[in-house]
């Protein structure tokens, strides 16, 4: 189903937005039907994704949507004033893997506040993993100067 999906959007077809919206309330293991819907949303580059996305990075989904979402972000490629400020918030969410898809997302959004807010999270971070890919999203921004 995921992959048909991403056909769809992958194609262009007219309807594949309001197609791939109309699946997100299918349950699947590991929420991988959303992670496929996401990357689907990505590939439209439709500014219409941006309040979805932003929906699924709260705590009520799991966090392998979360976390997708949260990736997803940044590869849409929109860095408006509410995806910049979500993602900021998300360097101190509950989940690493979420934290870690901020921090990346901040980075190819090369967004304005991306810098001081990841550094100042990277000061709090308990996790080695996550202080890693803050480091490298710092590294990102630099090489974009």
């Amino acid at each position: 189903m995921g992959v048909a999906l991403l056909g769809i959007a992958r194609g262009k077809r007219e309807d594949a937005f309001d197609t791939l919206r109309s699946q997100l309330g299918r349950e699947t293991h590991r929420d991988l039907l959303r992670q496929l819907i996401f990357d689907g949303m990505v590939s439209l580059k439709d500014p219409r994704a941006v309040p979805v996305l932003l929906d699924f990075t709260r705590l009520e989904y799991r966090n392998e949507a979360r976390e997708a979402a949260t990736k997803a972000l940044g590869k849409l490629g929109i860095a408006d004033e509410r995806v910049e400020t979500r993602l900021v918030e998300l360097l101190r969410d509950s989940w690493f893997r979420v934290r870690t898809a901020a921090a990346r997302s901040l980075a190819k959004l090369k967004a304005g506040r991306a810098e001081a807010a990841i550094r100042d999270a990277l000061k709090d971070e308990p996790m080695d993993g996550v202080q890693s890919a803050f480091e490298g999203a710092l590294d990102e921004l630099k090489g974009a100067r």
